[in-house]
């Protein structure tokens, strides 16, 4: 027939995979980012001496007021992890640029008069970073 034009249905997924889909996104974004906390802790697990700094997981690092900190060396502002300042506590091996690009609002960190050893670490994952001291 002229000008018959033959219709093609379009095939559409089930329901079920958009759904299945948009968790496994989910699921895939909250496991790629971590805490503060979380965060921090990772950060000091990778030092050497890290018994001197007496953070408690059980507490977040920044308190209720908009500039408190419940952790030693840690600093906050509006809430969030600003910077760190763990300055004279025996510190050493390298730094977990990983740990602490999950900081999203960190300004400042201070490490002087520690051991630590190694390349300079990669100050690129931290894009938020204004200040850095080393001794």
């Amino acid at each position: 027939m002229m000008g018959a034009h033959e219709f093609t249905p379009i095939m559409r997924p089930p329901s079920s995979f958009y759904l299945q889909f948009f968790a496994t996104l989910s699921l895939l974004t909250l496991s790629s980012g971590l805490t503060e906390s979380e965060a921090l802790l990772k950060f000091k697990a990778s030092l050497k001496n890290p018994q001197a700094i007496p953070w408690n997981p059980s507490t977040p690092p920044c308190g209720l007021g908009p500039n408190d900190s419940n952790w030693l060396g840690v600093i906050c502002q509006d809430g969030k992890v600003w910077g760190l300042q763990l300055e004279n506590m025996g510190l050493g091996g390298t730094i977990d640029m990983d740990a602490l690009s999950q900081l999203p609002e960190l300004r400042s960190i201070s490490l002087t008069n520690n051991k630590f050893e190694g390349p300079l670490p990669d100050l690129r994952k931290l894009p938020k970073l204004r200040g850095i001291y080393f001794s």
